[in-house]
């Protein structure tokens, strides 16, 4: 037993070298606030999508990694993963949302390899983690929308505005019919979408599009709401973003704080009770889920839990 507990502690208070891959920015984002609360490992990432030189260095930079994190999930097919098998690689993944559904696809077309199966499993959202279950993967959820702590709520614009996100190449996907029913629905109301989507032929005219921004903090800050209304999702950082700073968030997913809505007729629904309460005065700040997100989805903390998933005993155990 003796024995058994120094190689535990040996196994725990090692070193480590971790590598994150998976989607750039959240990579980049995660690596950085790891290295800000975890002194003792060392954290890297590269962007395997679409660096090329990061692609063909990858595998160099695996052998001397002993954890690869993959903020993105699949159950078969990554040559970088497949490689971190091969070598005895501690792997854990990170399902993110798009691919849950990829996922669930290959298996039931048969393309799983039983290996992806072995890894360390979580996911950002509940309902991510009841599709990963129908598969036979069990995660553990675990969020990465991390929140600087104290965010300042500022005051409600004086004109009821709407903020989406679209991007051009997935714009149906992430909601451009719910955007052009609603705009058309309340012509009074200005809608707002940041994200590459450029105006189309047929855009209502209460609709500005700002284009793609690395802060959208000002754009959420001169908005009432955020409507969210995907084929299919992860935990947004921006419905995270955007409940923090005490707006209102109406969402086709069930989650603490937001207006959850799951037909258009529902979303057309509360966009009008929340318009008739903001022009009466009586729509208050959402400081209660703001409140809570900032808890919950404090940065230091979340960054404290990943930390604690990559420093597990209960892995060192099991590798004894």
């Amino acid at each position: 037993m003796n024995i058994l507990c120094l190689n535990l502690n040996f196994r725990c208070m090692k070193k480590q070298r971790v590598l994150i891959v998976g989607y750039p920015h959240f990579a980049r984002k995660l690596c950085q606030g790891l290295k800000k609360v975890d002194k003792r490992n060392s954290y890297f990432t590269l962007n395997t999508y679409w660096n090329t030189w990061h692609r063909i260095i990858s595998p160099l930079y695996l052998l001397t990694a002993d954890v690869l994190y993959s903020l993105n999930g699949t159950v078969s097919n990554s040559g970088l993963m497949n490689l971190a098998f091969k070598l005895n690689k501690r792997v854990i993944i990170h399902w993110m949302g798009t691919d849950v559904s990829k996922a669930i696809a290959k298996i039931e077309n048969n393309q799983q390899d039983e290996r992806y199966f072995s890894a360390e499993h979580y996911t950002v959202a509940p309902w991510l983690r009841e599709e990963l279950n129908t598969i036979g993967i069990d995660a553990k959820v675990l969020s990465i929308a991390a929140q600087e702590a104290n965010i300042e709520i500022k005051p409600f614009p004086e004109k009821f505005t709407i903020l989406t996100y679209l991007p051009e190449n997935r714009a149906d996907f992430y909601g451009k019919p719910a955007l052009i029913q609603a705009a058309k629905t309340f012509p009074e109301i200005n809608f707002i979408v940041v994200g590459d989507l450029k105006p189309f032929e047929g855009a209502p005219s209460n609709v500005e599009f700002k284009g793609w921004t690395k802060n959208v903090d000002p754009y959420i800050e001169s908005s009432v709401a955020l409507m969210r209304f995907m084929e299919h999702d992860g935990m947004s950082y921006m419905v995270i973003d955007t409940l923090a700073r005490g707006r209102y968030v109406l969402y086709n997913r069930n989650f603490p704080g937001v207006e959850y809505v799951q037909t258009l007729d529902e979303l057309m629904d509360a966009i009008a009770s929340l318009k008739q309460r903001f022009y009466a005065g009586n729509l208050p700040l959402n400081k209660k889920a703001a409140s809570r997100v900032q808890v919950d989805f404090n940065k230091d903390s979340l960054m404290n839990k990943i930390k604690d998933v990559i420093n597990s005993d209960e892995y060192a155990k099991q590798n004894l």
